[in-house]
């Protein structure tokens, strides 16, 4: 949904890196930073749910306090639960929102709830 590109804008992405972020393929290190890429790799693992084996907490740990590991852990939970309750509820984007994307988002928008789909 769109929303997360405004986000992801406003936190600095780049469209290569929001593009990336879109897709399954692997994490690529022209895009992100290795720091960015172990951070892109546990939000996608902590949200499919897979497990968070040994190898990637110690590499979350060689670049981040517990402390930090736990806000990432919350940060992550936080907002898979949001996006749950969107995708469920079919929560409309506000105007201002929608107005950001008139002429286009990097990412197809969904149809409206209710909208004819034909």
């Amino acid at each position: 949904m769109p929303t997360h590109v405004a986000l992801g804008r406003s936190a600095g992405l780049n469209e290569a890196q929001l593009a990336a972020v879109s897709d399954s393929t692997a994490i690529s290190t022209e895009v992100f930073s290795p720091i960015e890429q172990v951070v892109v790799d546990y939000a996608r693992r902590l949200t499919r749910p897979q497990p968070i084996d040994d190898d990637l907490y110690a590499e979350l740990a060689r670049h981040f306090t517990l402390e930090q590991i736990m806000e990432l852990c919350f940060t992550v939970g936080i907002a898979s639960t949001v996006n749950r309750f969107h995708a469920t509820f079919h929560t409309p984007l506000d105007e201002t929102t929608r107005a950001a994307f008139a002429d286009g988002a990097p990412l197809s928008m969904p149809p409206a709830p209710g909208a004819d789909s034909s």
